[in-house]
Order: C-alpha cells, then structure tokens, then sequence
C-alpha cells in the first residue's frame, strides 16, 4: 500500500498481549433493600469499597446518565448535588445558564438491571445534557438500543462527587468506567495541553479539570472488559491521556496548509472534505490512508476512504500502546495528519463517522462498539460460572439476539481475545 511503504515505521506491530487483569471487570450488585431498589453497589477493585449509583434521566434526554449516590426519602437527590457542585466549580463560565437549567429539569430514577450490555457516551459539556441540544448524543443513543445495548451518559467532571482523596478518587473512576462493555468518545472541545505535559499556545479556551476526568475514565476503561471508540476530540485525548502529544492547530503549527474544518467551506458535515479551486482542481481532500490489516481498514473495507473533517487540533504522537492506522497526507506541507489510532479494544478517528451513517461503511464502523459489547457483557457474565472456554463464549454470544457479529468480529475475538483469555487460565 502507498502510504505503507513511504510511512513504514509509523505503522508499527501492536503492543504484546497483556495478562488477565485486562480482562477483570467489576460487578455493580442491587443495594440492600432499604427504599434504594433502584440504587447500585459499584466494586470492581479487589482493596476499593463498593458505593452507590443511580440511573436517573432527565426529562426528554435520549439516555439515562449515571450518578454516584444513593437516591432514598433519606437522601439528597445525587443529580441536582452533582449539578451544584458542577455550578460552584465555575470550570464552564459560558454555560451559567444552562448549568441551572440542569437543576430545573424534571428527573426520575431509572431502574438498574444487569440484561443487556452497557455502553457509556462521554459527555463534555453540560449544555449537552439538555433535550435536544445535541443531536449527535441522540442518534449514538438510538444506534446503542436497536443493537440490544443500554446506551448511558458519563456527565462531565463527575469526579466532583467522588472522594477527593488521589487513591480513594483513582479507585472509583476505575470502578466505575469498569462497568461497562462498550464506550463511545465523541467529539468537542479542545484538549487542555497540561493533559500532555505542554503550554497554550493555540488550544481554544480548554478546561483541564474536564479533560482530567475523562482522562482518567477512559483510561481505566482501555484497561476493563470493554470496546472502545473515540471520535476527533476523543481521539485526541485518549491518545495524549496515554502518553502522546498533539498539534495544537494544525495550520499555525505548520502541519497543513488548509484548515481542517470543512464548516469554513460551507461543506455539509455528513459529506467528505473536497476543497476545490475555481477551476474545479482538488486542492485538499481528506483522504484517509490506511494500514493493510488494521481494525479500521477491515471494519471499512477499504485502504484509502474520504471522510469529513472538523478539526484543528491534532494528534502528533500516538499514546502507548495505540499505534497509528490512519494517516491524511498534505501535498503541500509534505507532512501527514494521524487521523486513526488503535489497540486491540480501541478505535480512534480524527473524522467523523457517526456524521456520514448514510455511508454503510461508516455505520459499520460505529455500530462495532455494540457488537463487541456483547462480547464483553457475556464473557462477564460466564465468570460466575466457572465458564472460561472461548468456545462457550463465542456460543454465548452468538445466542444473543442483538449481537449479530460479523466475520471481522469473529476473527478479532479468534486474534485478540482468545489469547487473552489463554492468558487468565
């Protein structure tokens, strides 16, 4: 392949396998019934004690989120404490408003149940979590559901009602981004370069306490029983929070001669980025070229696919054990965009995919977090029983009715969960 043979060292061989505690995840138990039917016991650390959880939605919100804390007669509602702690932080002065509109929205408890698999959607703003002020979150929530999962919302900065102490604080976000089988990373705002060790220089009001969260909870995720993608934003905090480093704007770095937001050119966000002179001559377009053999490459059926573009930061060095498998060369620069990212449970794109689902590629693409999701809730789901085949578990999941996985599916459980599994025994 073109890109191959002139980038070689930048597609380096995956990290070595890694033991069983990737494979450890936590359990989330019914509380005793004291009136918190519906709160959660969360533990997934074998020295971490368990604490309560609650699924609440909000009213006309496309998802339940999750919230530390019990919700009884006895206690305070944990959303509305969770809110004002938000709104005493002063981390989003631009979202006052919407921040106490947060506190007036009708809410109720959902109930927590252990029969289907759970996928978290990151959320980085918390005008976000306002009905109807995020498309995006709508449409994620509804592809999670008709694949047979329970889509459920991580707010931002929920470390606020978590302990403070470092090791006690480090435990729960473990405990909790562990309870889940599948997560999806979308996009926003800029990375606060203190993420990876750097100063501002064109980052665009970033907000690190934010960033640290997510960080962290994503992180302790890569590290569970979970399939994970990351979109633009995403795709550059999971790479910087795992030891990589990004360009902060891809033309005043000198990184592209062209910006890498098609907004500016007027181009619909669900088509690929063209930019075209005034005689019709491509000038720029993002074309991703990717690494033969890699997740995305097979997920899409293709070694070179134009995508959408949003985006003017960028990541320049992969995290650990994230290697680069896409890349958007620049004619002009000479220099080259890492537009894809992955490990073995782990997507990354610079683009967009969840904007293009009329593009069955990219729905594809998306809706692998679902299928493997049910890879994961099932093989938690035999640890109780002793069952520690991969056999079993492939026979598990294809008894799921919504799992319907692929044969790229079934050849990534075979090359990257078997031996894992192999591993544990």
């Amino acid at each position: 392949m073109r890109v191959q043979s002139r980038l070689s060292p930048r597609f380096e061989a995956p990290a070595a396998v890694r033991g069983a505690k990737q494979l450890a995840g936590p359990l989330l138990t019914p509380a005793r019934d004291l009136g918190l039917s519906r709160t959660g016991l969360v533990s997934g650390l074998r020295h971490s004690k368990p604490f309560p959880v609650t699924l609440l939605s909000l009213e006309g919100a496309p998802a339940p989120m999750l919230v530390p804390g019990a919700h009884s007669p006895l206690e305070r509602d944990p959303f509305k404490t969770y809110v004002r702690k938000l709104a005493k932080a002063e981390a989003f002065p631009d979202q006052k408003a919407d921040i106490s509109r947060l506190l007036s929205l009708p809410s109720k408890v959902e109930p927590i149940g252990a029969e289907r698999p759970w996928v978290a959607i990151m959320i980085s703003e918390p005008s976000s979590l306002l009905p109807g002020e995020f498309e995006t979150l709508n449409v994620l929530a509804e592809m999670v559901r008709k694949q047979g999962c329970e889509p459920i919302l991580v707010p931002p900065m929920l470390d606020l009602v978590l302990p403070n102490e470092r090791t006690a604080r480090r435990e729960a976000i473990q405990s909790l981004a562990r309870r889940f089988n599948g997560l999806i990373g979308p996009g926003g705002a800029d990375v606060h370069p203190r993420i990876y060790k750097s100063r501002i220089t064109h980052s665009i009001d970033p907000i690190y306490p934010r960033d640290r969260f997510e960080a962290d909870f994503v992180t302790a995720a890569m590290s569970g029983p979970a399939f994970l993608l990351g979109v633009c934003r995403s795709h550059q905090l999971w790479n910087a929070a795992t030891g990589g480093k990004l360009v902060q704007d891809v033309q005043l770095d000198g990184l592209s001669n062209t910006s890498q937001d098609q907004d500016k050119f007027g181009i619909p966000r669900s088509e690929p980025f063209v930019v075209r002179d005034d005689n019709g001559e491509i000038v720029f377009e993002n074309r991703v070229e990717l690494a033969a053999g890699s997740q995305i490459a097979e997920l899409l059926g293709e070694d070179s696919v134009l995508t959408n573009s949003l985006h003017h930061q960028a990541v320049e060095t992969p995290g650990r054990d994230l290697r680069v498998t896409g890349l958007v060369p620049d004619s002009v620069t000479g220099k080259d965009t890492i537009e894809a990212t992955e490990a073995w449970n782990v997507i990354t794109t610079q683009f967009h995919p969840e904007l293009m689902l009329g593009d069955e590629r990219f729905k594809r693409l998306v809706e692998t977090v679902g299928r493997r999701a049910h890879v994961f809730f099932e093989l938690d789901r035999m640890k109780p029983k002793n069952e520690t085949g991969f056999e079993q578990l492939l026979a598990a999941v294809n008894a799921a009715a919504k799992a319907a996985l692929t044969q790229i599916d079934r050849a990534w459980m075979n090359a990257e969960l078997a031996p894992r599994m192999a591993a544990e025994l």
